[in-house]
């Protein structure tokens, strides 16, 4: 699990511009094999489109990895001036995700940056740091664990919307783009 709070993250439009850029670079390279034939002009565009293009994240619902059941120290408080012991019951939870992961790296463009851990995922999951709690309560384990989660959540909703603009921009725009970069290539590669 890793998290971010509090720290700069670039903005969307920062990673939309680098996948453009890095899109350009690589129609530049494309080989005559990749576009005379029709076959596999369309099969490159599509590998571009896959590569290029940003699936927006879906969060899925929570799921418990693991719980473990340990003795806390707590100091001394108002109910007990000697402090003592207390079990507990120590939560893993994880949250499985589909989409792009760098959706999660950056700020939307207009963020009101919202309070709470940003969490980052490991593979296919974003897996938060332990969840104590007094009874071994999924209900309870759940809610907390969306709470916090409610700020990762704020985040990639408005990354989504702006990945699905960009998706609809750019798909177009690698199709034109392919073409152009087609036609360059057959020119120059015909005696």
């Amino acid at each position: 699990m890793t998290m971010k709070h509090n720290q700069k993250m670039h903005l969307i439009t920062d990673l939309l511009n680098k996948r453009e850029k890095n899109l350009r670079l690589e129609a530049s390279n494309l080989q005559l094999e990749d576009v005379k034939e029709d076959k596999n002009f369309n099969s490159t565009v599509e590998k571009f489109k896959k590569k290029h293009l940003l699936t927006p994240v879906k969060i899925e619902e929570p799921v418990i990895k693991r719980h473990q059941a340990s003795i806390k120290k707590y100091s001394p408080n108002y109910e007990n001036p000697m402090g003592g012991e207390r079990e507990v019951y120590e939560i893993v939870v994880a949250f499985p995700f589909t989409g792009s992961p760098e959706l999660f790296e950056v700020n939307p463009v207009e963020v009101r940056y919202p309070n709470g851990m940003i969490y980052q995922p490991v593979g296919s999951n974003i897996t938060l740091d332990i969840i104590e709690l007094n009874e071994l309560n999924k209900d309870k384990a759940y809610a907390e664990a969306k709470n916090r989660m409610s700020a990762t959540k704020a985040i990639i909703k408005e990354n989504n919307i702006q990945a699905e603009k960009w998706n609809e921009i750019m798909g177009s725009q690698i199709e034109q783009l392919l073409d152009k970069q087609r036609k360059l290539v057959i020119d120059f590669n015909t005696n």
